[in-house]
């Protein structure tokens, strides 16, 4: 809600801001999707198989592929919940329970991911596009 002292400079400030950074979700979803379906796939209920080029990726970037697939899982009503606790990463993605605790705890401290209160994991949102341009980056090389 705008007040009566708005002057017509916000406004055209206002103007401005939608109709250069505002976009739609539904493109942002597209790139997302069609960018992360080479790394990895969703079943129907819900589970998420990580591609064949991820076998020789970093247990971080697996991890985070898991969790990202976690997410798209969720948004597209597949799975109700959006993280995933150290037993589940382990047993999904064959690693050492040592493993996930350590990496886990690496991206949490690199903000790629956060713990739930229910002492979960999940990916950071705002981060997914970071993490697949990372992720993208280094299969060019």
């Amino acid at each position: 809600m705008m007040s009566d002292d708005t002057s017509k400079g916000d406004l055209e400030y206002r103007e401005l801001i939608i109709r250069e950074l505002v976009c739609a979700k539904e493109d942002v979803m597209k790139d997302l999707v069609a960018r992360s379906k080479r790394y990895l796939n969703l079943l129907e209920d819900g589970s998420i198989y990580l591609t064949n080029e991820t076998r020789d990726f970093s247990q971080g970037d697996r991890i985070l592929l898991y969790l990202i697939g976690k997410w798209f899982a969720c948004q597209a009503g597949l799975s109700e919940r959006d993280d995933a606790a150290y037993a589940e990463i382990s047993d999904q993605l064959s690693m050492p329970m040592g493993t996930v605790k350590g990496t886990t705890h690496r991206l949490i401290n690199d903000c790629l991911l956060q713990k739930t209160d229910k002492g979960a994991f999940r990916v950071v949102y705002g981060r997914i596009d970071d993490i697949i341009n990372e992720i993208e980056g280094k299969v060019k090389k």
